[in-house]
């Protein structure tokens, strides 16, 4: 099962049809029948009953984890590291200073 959903998981980010629709709109769809697939559940079964049975958070909720996560993973770079330095300091600048 842990394959399955490294699989659905990784598939591209596609946009969305409209501005009104947000960016998980596609992994929702995507989660939903991969749930009724896993759990043999009926067309018109509610995709948060699936969820919660399945233990799986919806995909907004999942995005937003994972941003926090990379948000607070930056507050511990370097900071000499070229994710966060300011992009008026070119690379050659950047590397020359390492001590090593």
């Amino acid at each position: 099962m842990h394959q399955l959903n490294s699989r659905l998981w990784s598939t591209s980010m596609v946009e969305p049809k409209s501005q009104e629709q947000p960016a998980s709109w596609k992994y929702q769809t995507l989660q939903n029948k991969a749930l009724m697939m896993i759990l043999g559940a009926f067309k018109t079964s509610p995709s948060m009953a699936m969820e919660i049975e399945a233990g799986l958070p919806p995909p907004a909720v999942r995005f937003e984890k994972l941003c926090n996560s990379y948000a607070l993973r930056t507050l511990k770079f370097h900071k000499n590291n070229l994710a966060i330095l300011p992009s008026s300091i070119s690379q050659d600048q950047t590397l020359n200073s390492y001590p090593y």
